[in-house]
């Protein structure tokens, strides 16, 4: 049998290799990182903070004249059924290496309910267009490699930036790496796959627009807290520790409450962390 050597049929070919050899140099890179011991505040979790905060500079510069603007025309041109459309598609494919990921750590429930999810949206919701199981009870429940890697006992490793991707603990960088080939959009043909990426990456940023006019104070801060938060709720699957002692000693008249309570309604201030904090929820959840 005869082999015709064209460009896809070698990348094909090499295609094993090269992620063997990414994977390899990552993991190899990422012990000195994994080494550390695992740290719980934020100042310990981004001890590169100097070198990130360039990067991160860096990225806002190339975000602000080539990213945002293609994002802005993006937004302007396409209504925004066309954008929905666009975005469930990208957001259901990604039940595929969700759907993998939960099988590795175990989960086998959450596997079942995945796997029902894609059967659902590619038959009923027109190959992905919609989400039709959503509307069903069955919510997407993402799951990545840097949280199987954490579920497997890893650890995160410090926070750093990458030039064009953003930031990433080395867990969930070198994790991101071994996604990319669990992804459905990463097809044989070079320009097709080209393509699926950008239109990806334009759509995502395209969805980040009003979301930019919550970030408050220092940017840096505010994108890495977020983003340490986000990992920790997800590598936790949403069960968040109680930071009130057990032992906590309350009187029983309620006094610490101002007698009746009526602070929780009336004062304003509290109005407004609560609206905050669910802006920030609804932030996460797109």
């Amino acid at each position: 049998m005869i082999i015709i050597a064209n460009r896809d049929n070698v990348e094909l070919m090499m295609r094993p290799f090269f992620f063997m050899l990414r994977f390899f140099f990552v993991i190899v890179l990422s012990v000195p990182f994994l080494s550390m011991a695992e740290v719980k505040t934020v100042e310990e979790r981004d001890p590169y903070e100097k070198l990130n905060r360039a990067i991160f500079e860096f990225n806002r510069t190339m975000d602000k004249y080539f990213l945002k603007p293609v994002a802005v025309g993006y937004d302007t041109i396409f209504p925004g059924f066309a954008q929905q459309g666009i975005s469930t598609v990208f957001s259901n494919v990604s039940d595929v290496p969700s759907g993998a990921n939960s099988l590795l750590q175990g989960k086998f429930k959450k596997t079942g309910r995945t796997l029902l999810r894609i059967g659902i949206n590619v038959t009923l919701g027109f190959f992905g267009v919609f989400d039709v199981a959503k509307d069903m009870g069955l919510p997407q429940e993402s799951e990545d490699f840097g949280q199987t890697l954490g579920v497997w006992g890893v650890p995160e490793g410090p926070y750093i930036v990458v030039p064009f991707f953003g930031g990433y603990t080395v867990r969930s960088g070198a994790g991101a790496i071994v996604d990319i080939y669990f992804d459905p959009i990463f097809v044989n043909n070079v320009a097709n796959r080209n393509t699926l990426f950008a239109v990806r990456t334009i759509d995502k940023r395209a969805n980040l627009l009003k979301a930019e006019n919550l970030i408050m104070g220092d940017p840096y801060i505010f994108i890495r807290n977020l983003y340490l938060q986000q990992m920790d709720y997800e590598l936790s699957d949403g069960q968040i520790e109680d930071t009130f002692s057990d032992d906590a000693d309350f009187d029983d008249d309620d006094d610490w409450l101002g007698g009746e309570g009526d602070w929780l309604e009336n004062d304003e201030s509290f109005e407004g962390k609560e609206q905050a904090i669910k802006n920030d929820e609804d932030w996460l959840n797109d």
